[in-house]
């Protein structure tokens, strides 16, 4: 029996990638991307992983000696989703809202709040 040859290495979508397929499965379908194709999927993929900028702005906050304790919690989940399939936890998320609700935040404390905030699993339906 012949064996498979080993897996290449997962590299994570990024949003240019997912942007390009994207932008190719519509000039295919007039424009039109369904929800239930690769396209979408791949765009939602994107979206779910901290981008560099974002991962920066988080690292200059948890850096930060004047940061906030829950500026640094939100900053460390989405320094913690570079990675694919990571998602920012109940308190985490708990913890961005009140970093982004906070007048007193700078601008990099707020960008790692809102990218743990978009890395938030959907709430379950009842």
């Amino acid at each position: 029996m012949a064996t498979k040859p080993p897996a290449k290495p997962k590299s994570p979508m990024t949003p240019a990638a997912a942007s390009r397929i994207q932008g190719a499965t519509a000039r295919a379908n007039n424009g039109v991307v369904e929800k239930s194709t690769f396209a979408a999927r791949a765009q939602s993929a994107a979206a779910k992983t901290t981008s560099a900028p974002a991962a920066k702005a988080a690292s200059k906050t948890i850096s930060s000696p004047s940061t906030g304790k829950a500026s640094k919690s939100a900053a460390g989940s989405a320094l913690s989703q570079v990675a694919p399939k990571k998602v920012t936890s109940p308190a985490a998320a708990s913890a961005a809202s009140k970093t982004l609700r906070d007048g007193r935040t700078s601008a990099s404390s707020k960008s790692a709040a809102g990218s743990a905030l978009s890395q938030k699993p959907p709430a379950k339906k009842r």
